[in-house]
């Protein structure tokens, strides 16, 4: 339980679990860990990941996630409540889109 991060949907009495970043699977780490270098170029270039391109890659990135590990869950949540969860599930691991769990562990 350590190394996931638990929550609940209003209405809804389950508790659900994503790993948290960090302990994502393989093939996931590995594709935000490519995904890393261009949002932080968009940055650098003063777009604050605000660039449409690496905005599209890395909401898709999050849905396949949440997707594999609580199947369903955009047909749960509203938009809103997707991003506060991202933004909750972010909070929670030591590494977010954007780092590589290296930087973590420095």
């Amino acid at each position: 339980k350590q190394n996931l991060f638990e929550f609940t949907i209003p209405g809804d009495r389950k508790t659900y679990r994503l790993p948290l970043m960090q302990y994502l699977g393989a093939d996931f780490a590995d594709r935000m860990n490519a995904l890393a270098p261009k949002i932080a170029q968009a940055r650098e270039n003063g777009e604050n990941a605000a660039n449409p391109e690496v905005l599209a890659l890395s909401s898709r990135l999050q849905r396949e996630i949440f997707e594999h590990y609580v199947p369903g869950l955009y047909d749960k949540l509203a938009a809103d409540q997707v991003g506060a969860l991202a933004d909750a599930w972010r909070e929670a691991s030591t590494v977010g889109l954007g780092e590589s769990s290296a930087s973590a562990e420095s």
